[in-house]
This record gives structure tokens, sequence and C-alpha cells, in this order.
């Protein structure tokens, strides 16, 4: 006679950004090992390989990680940890050499900023505007891919370009996933000073997953410290 199987509660979680509904279950035992050995090699390769693999594990619609924003996949697996675990973590702050602090978290606390506008233009020219979104998971994973520790300085210059969406003038639309690597590139460097700076600064305001953490130091003093993106939280595994 064969060993029962057990039933998982299903969850559900509304992604604010690209409007997706996943379905998911709590990861399992086997999971949570994967997930353990990840963490204890401090490899950020090995993390996020082991996130990706238990994430899509436990999705359990059509939705598909590489679909969401990139900061959705950090909310996600915020989520999947908290349904599957608990919702509290333990950290321990460092502030110095010597000093300590043993933190809590809860993570239902944690969320991402209120969505804004839906479309970002920057201007080219009198004739030209460029329409931007922010990356999803499956660009973002196809750029890491695509580098090496030689040509690692150009991820920022990478990421850019898949935050194109489109070209456009009240005549013509160039779409930048129709076009390869080198074309991106090429259109990148031909850019002005200033709509290369407009583009850094949309980099530098896309939504991320983080929390803010107060506390008493040894001194009686007030302390803050954020945590930023799923590799400050990933302690808690």
């Amino acid at each position: 006679m064969p060993l029962p199987k057990i039933d998982v509660p299903v969850f559900y979680l509304d992604l604010p950004y690209s409007k997706l509904k996943v379905q998911y279950r709590p990861f399992t035992v086997k999971e949570e090992k994967i997930l353990l050995f990840a963490q204890q090699s401090k490899d950020p390769k090995q993390i996020a390989t082991a996130v990706k693999q238990v994430a899509e594990n436990c999705i359990t619609n059509d939705v598909k990680l590489e679909d969401m924003f990139t900061f959705e996949v950090d909310y996600f697996f915020v989520k999947l940890r908290s349904a599957s675990v608990n919702n509290v973590i333990k950290l321990k702050l460092k502030e110095d050499e010597e000093e300590f602090h043993d933190v809590e978290v809860d993570l239902e606390e944690v969320t991402l900023p209120k969505p804004g506008k839906d479309k970002f233009i920057i201007p080219l020219n009198e004739e030209f505007n460029m329409s931007l979104n922010y990356p999803r998971y499956g660009s973002v994973e196809s750029v890491v891919k695509m580098l090496t520790e030689e040509n690692a300085s150009e991820f920022v210059f990478n990421m850019m370009s898949e935050c194109i969406e489109s070209i456009y003038s009240e005549e013509e639309v160039f779409l930048m996933k129709d076009y390869t690597h080198e074309d991106r590139k090429e259109f990148l460097d031909s850019l002005t000073s200033k709509n290369f700076k407009d583009l850094q600064q949309f980099i530098s305001k896309i939504p991320a997953l983080q929390h803010e953490i107060k506390y008493i130091n040894n001194k009686g003093e007030e302390r803050t410290r954020v945590l930023r993106g799923l590799f400050d939280f990933f302690t808690f595994v």
C-alpha cells in the first residue's frame, strides 16, 4: 500500500505592476534544502538558480516567472517563503566588527512601492520619442547569461536596452525586441548625453523590494537599516 499524499494549501497573489495573478503552493522540505544549500554557498549565482528553481516549481497556474518584472520575482519569493515556513524572520544585523543585533521582520509588512504611471516616455529630439518599461525577469536572465567576468561592466548598459520598448514618431514605430544586441548597442551609443542621463534616471528609479528596520544599538542610539532586494532577505531561508 503506497503512503498517502498530503494535501497542501493553495495561495494567490496579485502582482501590482504586471497585473499577473499567481497561484502557488508552499515549497516542500526537498525544495527548502535546495535553498539552504544555496544560502550556505554564499554564491549569488547559486542563490539565483535555487530561487528560480523553487519559485517555478511552486507556481501552480500558467503564470511564467520570466513574464514578471524583476522586482516582482523578489516580492513573490518573499510571499512564498512566508506561506511555506512562517511570516516572521530573524536576522542578525552587524553594526561594526564586534556589535551584532538580533531583529525580527514580519514578511507580511514587506511590500513594493505603489505603481505610478503606466508609460514612461523620453523625448529624443523633435521627431522621435523613446517608450520605456521595467525589465522582465526573463530579459534580465538573458543578459546575465550573455555577460562574462570580462564584460560584466556592460551589465547596466545592456539592462538599459532591455528597458526600451520602442522608438517612435508620428509616422513610424521601431520595436526594440525586433533588433539584435549589436543593433541595440549601436543605438544606445548614438544617444545624446541628455538622452542617456534621462535613461539612467529611469533605471535608478526602478522599484525594488525593500524594508526599513529600526533598532537601538549598545550605546542606546537609534539606528535604521534598509533591506533592499532579495539577496538582503535571503538570510531568512
